[in-house]
């Protein structure tokens, strides 16, 4: 073909804006590489290129190259020759005027609403939009995607310049707009590869991804695919008041930072799941009376969302509400933000990761929205990531009276008896998150006994949760009252009780026959100083295998919570034994644990023992007091006799029953609870003969055992 001039259109203008647009492009890759002399495989010019030109040609003139290039085929596969086209002749010199016409169309944004949207909602600079409006070309024609397919594989920055003179933009504007730390990335609007063809250099990411398929139209459609209002709490404020002291400074510094505008400003809420973060964050953005959003886990169909979906949605909504007053973002869940091993997705896929290791620091340190962020497992942020936080709330099984509180709140209206709800505030598996499932599932089944129905999901609940359907709860069979305990070592127990009430702390060793009440004194202690007891008895600590005994022991002490509970150490003899007797060297680095932990435990601890003989000295003298818990005395006899046989203890007790009681010298409350159970297991009562005459059956059995031994 003579006159290359010849074939191209004189009326460009005419042909539609989204072609040239395309053509352009496609020139100024196809010039670019010829510069590089980087060609094309596996043609010189690609049948992509050729699609993208040929609005740009005379109708004639596409008629003669078609025909050309299909003679030349013919004859190169008869001559086993490469023939060249008159394709390569005619993009060989691009003449000015063709070059000054495709110069009128500007690549701009708005021939896609979403990425116009985007562009100006976040406030991108003219490189950034650019490079999105790209990616839609690429969407848009085939052609194109086929022509940058046929490019060769190269590292990022090849790409980066090739994407430039595409785009007649300056190389280093591209690589800075498509940095780790810049904001396409760090919005999860583009990912990059670090090796590819130019088809896919830079693709979309998942927040421009998921905004296209919910065809987002205003500001306020963007936040909705990444961004979701909360749901009403199920409770108030009032039931946390163990965490009164953290939603008080709660209060002050979201006030303090929405008043004054302050950046940075975050805190984390941190604890087992079910543990009340969710509920208690509700209740209190409630409270203050914020406008809140919570960061999505599921798109608007209920697809999941990407680790870079959510961050890039999270950073988006910092953007777009960074003007608004009154606003709190919440962000659950994320301990998933650091569970993709970087690495590996680099070397396996050749993408480089669209976070570096530093995006939350940085994000924690400036971000305009106050946050709460939320975890089920704190070990999963880095150290340096836990620093900055203003303020980290760790959520542990809120304590027995709140735990009741909460269950009445949640389940009294579901028509759940008293008792019932009594239970469960006893079991500490029992999680606020399980107790609002159970009063979901009544609800669903319309349940006509409601007790039941909670009873059979809270049975499923322990089993998953803590492998055993039924609540470790212990059975008391016998009235517990301060004046049936025989306590030698203090003034009295309610001096005990009165002293550590006051001080919040002691270590006790509790020690005696077995059934004298130890541990009923250890719940006395418990529901006078309103707080957990957490009984461990020795086979739940005791390991067959070395130094897993005193990580246990670590855990039992480290894991409670001195300002909830108090922990009873039954059994303790396993644990103390005299270490000048000690023949292995983890005897001794047992009780060196034990030791240490009751030292460092800033609350009440129980030790319980029925061998007082033979403990370690020096371990002895760490205890604040010892108690020793004797039989019952004559009068204590009779106190008990009259309270669970006559409904009294005040009761006067017939004389020729006095009698009787008066010969059962070494009788203890643990006697008088299998009588108890006795009845409970035969589902009757007994008169108070035949109630005094089990007692002395049960006085002779154990006095039996003993003469044996």
């Amino acid at each position: 073909m003579t006159d290359l001039n010849c074939v191209w259109r004189e009326d460009l203008n005419k042909v539609k804006k989204g072609n040239r647009l395309l053509a352009r492009v496609a020139l100024n890759l196809h010039l670019a590489s010829l510069a590089e002399k980087a060609r094309l495989t596996p043609n010189p010019v690609s049948s992509g290129m050729k699609r993208l030109i040929r609005p740009l040609l005379k109708p004639e003139a596409v008629k003669t190259l078609d025909a050309r290039a299909r003679r030349d085929g013919d004859k190169s596969d008869k001559e086993g020759m490469t023939t060249q086209s008159d394709w390569d002749d005619v993009l060989s010199v691009v003449p000015e005027s063709v070059l000054a016409a495709l110069q009128e169309v500007d690549f701009d944004a708005q021939y896609f609403q979403v990425v116009a949207l985007i562009g100006d909602t976040l406030s991108l600079n003219p490189v950034e939009k650019r490079i999105l409006l790209f990616i839609e070309l690429l969407n848009l024609s085939g052609a194109l995607r086929y022509m940058c397919r046929e490019t060769s594989r190269a590292p990022s920055h090849t790409n980066a310049n090739r994407l430039a003179h595409s785009l007649e933009l300056e190389p280093r504007e591209v690589r800075i707009a498509l940095a780790p730390n810049g904001r396409l990335q760090q919005l999860a609007l583009v990912e990059v590869a670090s090796q590819s063809d130019l088809e896919d250099f830079v693709t979309a990411g998942e927040v421009l991804n998921k905004s296209r398929a919910n065809e987002v139209m205003t500001e306020k459609d963007l936040l909705s695919v990444f961004l979701e209002p909360l749901s009403p709490s199920q409770v108030s404020l009032s039931c946390f008041p163990h965490l009164r002291a953290e939603t008080d400074l709660l209060d002050g510094i979201f006030q303090g930072a929405i008043k004054d505008h302050v950046k940075g400003v975050n805190v984390l809420f941190y604890g087992g799941a079910g543990t009340g973060k969710t509920e208690l964050a509700k209740a209190f953005v409630e409270k203050l009376g914020a406008e809140v959003f919570s960061v999505r886990s599921t798109d608007l169909n209920g697809d999941p969302l990407s680790r870079e979906g959510r961050i890039g949605g999270y950073l988006m909504a910092q953007v777009l509400l960074q003007d608004r007053t009154n606003q709190i973002l919440i962000f659950d869940e994320i301990e998933d933000l650091q569970t993709i091993n970087e690495l590996m997705v680099s070397r396996s896929t050749g993408y480089a990761p669209s976070k570096d290791k530093g995006w939350l620091t940085r994000v924690l340190e400036t971000n305009q929205v106050p946050t709460i962020w939320i975890t089920n497992d704190i070990q999963s942020l880095d150290p340096a990531v836990r620093r900055r936080f203003l303020l980290p709330v760790e959520f542990k099984t809120p304590p027995q009276n709140v735990r009741r509180e909460i269950a009445n709140r949640i389940l009294g209206e579901a028509g759940v008896s008293t008792a019932l709800i009594n239970e469960i505030a006893e079991d500490i598996a029992i999680t606020p998150a399980a107790i609002d499932n159970a009063r979901r599932v009544v609800k669903l089944c319309a349940a006509k006994n409601p007790d039941q129905t909670v009873r059979q999901v809270m049975a499923k609940t322990r089993q998953a949760i803590a492998g055993r359907a039924s609540p470790r709860v212990r059975a008391v069979n016998t009235t517990i009252d301060l004046r049936l305990l025989n306590i030698e070592g203090a003034k009295s127990p309610e001096a005990v009780i009165d002293g550590m009430r006051k001080s919040g702390q002691g270590r006790i060793c509790a020690y005696g026959k077995p059934g004298t009440g130890k541990t009923q004194f250890a719940e006395i202690l418990a529901q006078a100083l309103n707080k957990e007891l957490v009984v461990a008895p020795a086979s739940s600590v005791l390991s067959c295998f070395v130094g897993e005994t005193e990580r246990n022991l670590a855990e039992l002490f480290e894991q409670t919570d001195p300002a909830q509970a108090i922990i009873l150490l039954d059994e303790v003899d396993s644990f103390l034994a005299d270490r000048t007797e000690a023949q292995r060297s983890w005897e001794r680095t047992m009780v060196n644990e034990l030791l240490q932990q009751m030292e460092r435990f800033n609350g009440v601890f129980i030790a319980a023992t029925n061998l007082m003989e033979g403990l370690d000295p020096a371990a002895l003298r760490r205890f604040d007091l010892k108690l020793m818990f004797g039989e019952l005395t004559r009068t204590q006899r009779y106190q008990i006799f009259a309270q669970e046989a006559l409904g009294s203890a005040d009761q006067p007790v017939p004389e020729t029953s006095q009698r009787l009681l008066d010969q059962l010298e070494g009788l203890t409350l643990g006697d008088v609870a299998n009588v108890q159970r006795q009845q409970m297991v035969l589902g009757e009562s007994l008169a108070p003969e035949q109630f005094l005459r089990q007692l002395r059956s049960e006085w002779e059995l154990k006095s039996k055992a003993v003469n044996s031994l």
